[in-house]
């Protein structure tokens, strides 16, 4: 586990903002105060047995140096909080943490809430029908990254897609016998259970938003954005 800081000051530099002592030594007393501030955070999980280092550095824009802390190390994950609150409600995404997205080669967990996971619901949302032109490996690797959380986690991993009528061969007025062919391949692949495989009809963002609220969904494993032409899941 690496627990790591961008931390970056325009104002370094200024006269007059930080004393005599000039931009070096201020930039060095900045990190120096963030590298004990995550070296206590360390030393309480290693005091459990975790094995943990800490990193500082001084880089800008923050999603930036995220990313080229992330491809100096080549971690499997990239976890992350989010800390804007919406009108009244959860806290949202911010410019930075959609640059991420964008940007980040590995996939990357946001966290909206300090609660500690237990009885662990995961949703997997994919897409068999590679619409809008969706590279074909990537609901593997949205599977892969959210079937090693679920093993990590000891949780339920649930499938989701959400279509339209025309993805499917049966005449619009015929009853759906289950899920899409595509998907059970896609579960019996990854051990998920035929009733954890959920096939809805809408806009994906709709209908996807009501699952996980009708699920109780922990955790949403989903596709990004491309980087260097690499697709990467986004948890």
């Amino acid at each position: 586990l690496e627990i790591f800081h961008c931390i970056f000051d325009a104002d370094v530099g200024r006269p007059g903002r930080f004393g005599t002592r000039g931009p070096q030594e201020d930039i060095h007393e900045f990190i120096e105060r963030r590298r004990q501030q995550l070296e206590a955070m360390a030393g309480r999980l290693r005091r459990r047995g975790i094995p943990v280092r800490t990193s500082v550095r001084w880089d800008y824009p923050t999603h930036e140096g995220i990313v080229r802390q992330v491809l100096r190390h080549r971690p499997d994950l990239l976890i992350a909080g989010t800390s804007v609150k919406g009108h009244g409600g959860p806290p949202q995404l911010t410019r930075n943490d959609f640059r991420l997205i964008e940007r980040c080669p590995c996939p990357v967990l946001f966290m909206k809430t300090r609660r500690p996971y237990s009885d662990v619901v995961i949703a997997a949302a994919v897409d068999p029908a590679l619409s809008h032109d969706k590279p074909a490996a990537l609901d593997l690797q949205i599977l892969d990254s959210a079937s090693r959380v679920r093993d990590a986690l000891c949780a339920r991993l649930l499938m989701f897609h959400a279509g339209s009528a025309h993805e499917h061969p049966e005449p619009p007025t015929a009853p759906r016998a289950g899920p899409d062919p595509r998907l059970l391949a896609l579960a019996k692949r990854y051990d998920i259970p035929h009733q954890r495989v959920h096939l809805s009809e809408g806009h994906p963002a709709e209908a996807l938003l009501r699952f996980t609220e009708q699920k109780n969904a922990d955790i949403v494993v989903m596709g990004a954005a491309q980087y260097d032409g690499v697709p990467s899941p986004d948890l």
